[in-house]
């Protein structure tokens, strides 16, 4: 179904996979994927309630319980670039 905003029809981005063992590969896969995405759907014209509702949604369940594990704010689980950092942050580290 097309976008009401954007008249565009695009399909969100396949959720996160990490059985294939390059959590870092995989989620910097995803993460471009979803950009693409959000950008195609006008997303930042969204609530950021709504933003990180549908960021979360498209990650997939295998993110659930790293979300979970996050110690985040009721007002930071609804900020998307906070989300992202923290995923960022747990599967693509920034190495020394």
């Amino acid at each position: 179904m097309p976008d009401k905003d954007t008249g565009i029809n695009v399909k969100a981005p396949a959720p996160l996979k990490l059985s294939g063992g390059n959590a870092k590969a995989s989620w910097r896969d995803f993460i471009q994927r979803f950009e693409w995405y959000a950008v195609a759907t006008n997303l930042s014209a969204k609530s950021p309630e709504v933003q990180a509702a549908v960021f979360m949604s498209t990650l997939g369940e295998e993110a659930v319980p790293v979300f979970n594990s996050f110690q985040l704010s009721d007002e930071d689980k609804k900020d998307i670039s906070k989300l992202k950092t923290k995923f960022e942050e747990y599967y693509a580290p920034k190495e020394n």
